[in-house]
């Protein structure tokens, strides 16, 4: 469902006014559409990102020893943060990732 841009939401309270209705009415109008139209972004935002998480638990439950595991915690920490640390994750230790924190 693609979400109303402002010049959508702007369309529709022309016609709310072109029908009669008042300016509080119609901006009260426009004001909700706008917040319920940034709750469905943050809810799509929120289910893509538990969405991300379920598949890497899976992932983690499926590493046979705890090297592959931490390793594994510490690439898709990286990759969900958005994070480049600068530095080449062959080189990257879990000693180093420990001091970080």
């Amino acid at each position: 469902m693609p979400e109303a841009s402002s010049d959508e939401l702007d369309m529709r309270a022309a016609h709310l006014k072109a029908d009669g209705h008042d300016e509080e009415f119609v901006e009260r109008h426009r004001a909700m559409a706008a917040r319920a139209i940034e709750l469905l972004i943050q809810r799509r935002q929120r289910s893509a990102e538990l969405s991300a998480l379920h598949a890497i638990a899976g992932r983690l439950s499926a590493l046979p020893d705890l090297g592959s595991l931490l390793q594994e915690i510490v690439d898709q920490a990286r990759l969900l943060l958005r994070v480049d640390l600068g530095v080449d994750p062959v080189q990257w230790t879990l000693s180093q990732a420990a001091s970080v924190a």
